[in-house]
């Protein structure tokens, strides 16, 4: 499945906020994460924002999520 324009320039725009302000290497990351955001759409089915999440995390960013947090001792 391929993203649409706006879901390509919300990539790119994710990348200059987290500080890759180099456009060749903003580019190859770019598609890199295109790629393997349209794969997981695909094959298995999920959202363009599922698969943007795990490709995030496989990346080795840590993925915030509203609500409790599962880690806090009580």
């Amino acid at each position: 499945m391929k993203l649409i324009k706006e879901e390509i320039q919300f990539i790119e725009e994710y990348l200059i906020k987290n500080g890759v302000k180099y456009w060749d290497v903003r580019l190859e990351l770019l598609d890199h994460i295109v790629s393997a955001v349209e794969d997981r759409m695909e094959n298995k089915g999920i959202s363009f924002n599922e698969a943007l999440l795990e490709v995030h995390a496989e990346f080795g960013n840590q993925v915030h999520t509203l609500g409790v947090n599962p880690k806090r001792q009580l």
